[in-house]
């Protein structure tokens, strides 16, 4: 999946502070106790097959359990930001694909916990597996692959427990995922997050999230307007600051590339008639900058040769 909403939330959790504090807010207290977060790993692996990728965009972890055993479980994070009612049959696929690709590498089994992260303005009663052959005779219900998924809808915590959040990377995540429609709520919620920035690093999180915001609503301009509207409160002033500063900065980065983009073209426009009036492409290459290679890839992309 190519899209904003994945791509923030992956680079969020894929940082370690930020998956332990993430997992401390989404997984039951039963399911908590068991692991040793402090140890966790983040892996780069993914069990993703060639036939899932349009389905999934997933981020793993693996962690050693508080029993002292060497054991370990895989916690997978599977985002979603919209109601699909066949998830649970995707992530089946998905777990014993998992556990096949273990098996194949011929490595101890690490049980698979998954963890289904839902962030939308819809209501989503995530429905088991089992719920879709209830016509089915029970007695036939044993031939059911039937697995738990831990559930988690963000608009089920209240800001305030957000708020409560220690790590500012996490909380200023799920403020902008559970908000993320409602401008006012959202841009309250990151005011006052800003106020309690202590660190650089901190603040450098915090833009990331706030560069976020503004690339999911800028094709939008009824989103924009109603975003300009909202910062110009006046208990958003610090966060209207943040914002002009990024506007700027984006404004300048486009002319620079506007530039760039100018004169690579007119550098081509200059290889082009070189080539007509017969000039080698050796010579060319000095003259333009681009390696021979890349001269010969420009000369067959406009035709002129083959």
């Amino acid at each position: 999946m190519d899209n904003h909403h994945d791509k923030f939330i992956k680079d969020r959790l894929m940082v370690k502070a930020n998956a332990i504090a993430f997992l401390e807010v989404t997984l039951p207290k039963d399911v908590l106790v068991l692991f040793d977060l402090e140890n966790i790993a983040i892996t780069q692996s993914s069990f993703i097959t060639d036939d899932n990728k349009e389905l999934f965009s997933d981020v793993v972890y693996t962690c050693p359990m508080k029993n002292g055993l060497d054991v370990y479980c895989n916690i997978l994070i599977e985002h979603k930001s919209y109601k699909d009612p066949y998830v649970g049959f995707q992530l089946g696929n998905y777990i014993f694909g998992a556990y096949n690709q273990q098996i194949k590498d011929k490595k101890p089994l690490k049980l698979i916990v998954p963890l289904l992260f839902y962030h939308h303005e819809d209501k989503w009663e995530y429905k088991s597996i089992d719920t879709f052959f209830e016509p089915f005779s029970h007695d036939l219900h044993r031939f059911i692959p039937i697995f738990d998924i831990l559930f988690f809808d963000v608009k089920s915590l209240d800001d305030q427990a957000i708020w409560d959040i220690r790590n500012k990377a996490i909380s200023s995540m799920l403020i902008a995922q559970k908000h993320h429609k409602d401008f006012e709520q959202l841009f309250d919620g990151l005011n006052r997050i800003f106020e309690s920035l202590q660190t650089q690093d901190e603040r450098n999180s915090f833009r990331k999230t706030f560069v976020y915001i503004l690339s999911i609503n800028k094709k939008d301009a009824s989103s924009i307007a109603l975003i300009k509207k909202n910062l110009s409160h006046p208990k958003n002033k610090q966060i209207m600051t943040l914002y002009d500063a990024i506007i700027e900065e984006g404004e300048a980065k486009g002319k620079i590339e506007g530039k760039i983009e100018g004169k690579i073209e007119g550098k081509i426009e200059i290889l082009l008639n070189g080539y007509q009036q017969g000039i080698e492409i050796s010579t060319l290459a000095i003259i333009s900058g681009f390696s021979q290679d890349e001269v010969r890839e420009i000369l067959v992309a406009n035709g002129k040769i083959k």
